[in-house]
């Protein structure tokens, strides 16, 4: 019990700081654009990204499609652009075994010289390894709470888990309803991070720059 306890408040800890992180960030934004009521800067916030090329080819990036940023490894999910901040904000979902981390993050333009953008089929591939992924988050999990179900059986006397009493059962059930949600939530997305991937370098700067086209 005492690990789950510690466990949870470690999430929550996390959590907190990603939130506060997220705050700092979107109060740098509206500083950036003190003028302008928050009701239009949220208006201008649109969930695709229009790019052409110096000859007028151009690419639309959605909400939803992977990008990565400069020379950052990570694989970021696209969520909207703002055209009054000149910012882009992104989500970064990660597996880490025993939880998934979701963090919105917010890139001005300005500190961009290049985004990738992901061009393979990942929603097939995600639609094959879904199920099978769903396991690779709950096992670690499930490990975990069989655990400290057992501690808790000896702990309280009980062998069995009876759902219409006992302690042993107002423990097990949460927990594994908590387990098998966080697996089913993240399963999707970290499935379509899967594989190298094929991307297309789209420079922001310098004289082959591609220019912002959304309207």
């Amino acid at each position: 019990m005492k690990f789950i306890i510690s466990l949870i408040a470690l999430n929550l800890l996390s959590a907190e700081y990603s939130l506060t992180a997220d705050d700092d960030k979107k109060n740098n934004c509206f500083a950036a654009v003190s003028n302008i009521d928050s009701a239009q800067y949220w208006a201008q916030t649109n969930v695709s990204l229009n790019l052409k090329d110096p000859i007028g080819l151009g690419v639309l990036i959605k909400k939803g499609q992977q990008i990565k940023i400069n020379n950052d490894k990570r694989k970021l999910f696209f969520q909207g652009y703002n055209s009054l901040s000149n910012t882009i904000t992104v989500k970064d979902i990660s597996y880490k075994v025993f939880y998934t981390k979701r963090k919105k993050l917010e890139y001005r333009l300005s500190e961009i010289d290049r985004i990738k953008l992901r061009l393979d089929n990942t929603f097939n591939r995600a639609l094959l390894l879904w199920y099978p992924n769903i396991f690779v988050h709950v096992l670690p999990q499930a490990v975990i709470g069989g655990v400290v179900t057992g501690i808790a059986g000896v702990i309280t006397g009980e062998k069995h888990i009876d759902r219409s009493k006992g302690a042993l059962s107002s423990i097990f059930y949460p927990m594994m309803i908590y387990i098998m949600g966080n697996g089913f939530i993240n399963s999707w997305p970290t499935a379509k991070k899967v594989g190298k991937g094929e991307w297309l370098s789209i420079p922001l700067k310098g004289d082959s720059a591609w220019k912002i086209a959304n309207k």
